[in-house]
């Protein structure tokens, strides 16, 4: 999310705070029209479709994890992006959405809920705390 933002403020020749301002506020912008600032950064976005192409060519060949993926599942705040998710379902040619970190979670009373849109920037930190409860139960 923070290449995308340094790519739209040299593009466009505006600071880091307003390019992240208007990431925030307007996302990408158009899909059809071409925005400005999806100009600026499709750059960057076209580097994540081919990493995310190159990942599923290891799982599928290398790895014969499967024939195929039906559908791909970001994480992270930069999936929040207004536009970035159908960039990517156009790009790949497979539906694209924005994962759940709290899927599989059973939250106590004590526990606050964080909203989704929020929460997907703390998948990592999740999904390693829930591992670290399956070695505790392990070792209990």
């Amino acid at each position: 999310s923070q290449m995308v933002t340094e790519a739209i403020s040299k593009e466009l020749k505006i600071s880091f705070d307003e390019a992240e301002a208007i990431k925030i506020k307007h996302g990408l912008g158009s899909l059809a029209m071409k925005s400005p600032v999806l100009k600026a950064a499709e750059p960057v976005l076209e580097s994540i479709a081919v990493e995310i192409e190159r990942s599923i060519d290891f799982y599928v060949n290398s790895l014969r994890y499967s024939s195929g993926i039906d559908s791909i599942v970001l994480c992270g705040g930069g999936s929040n992006m207004n536009g970035f998710l159908p960039y990517m379902t156009k790009r790949l040619g497979k539906p694209v959405e924005s994962g759940n970190p709290w899927v599989n979670v059973q939250l106590g009373r004590e526990i606050p809920i964080i909203d989704k849109r929020r929460s997907v920037q703390y998948s990592t930190a999740i999904g390693l705390a829930l591992r670290g409860l399956d070695e505790y139960e392990d070792f209990a």
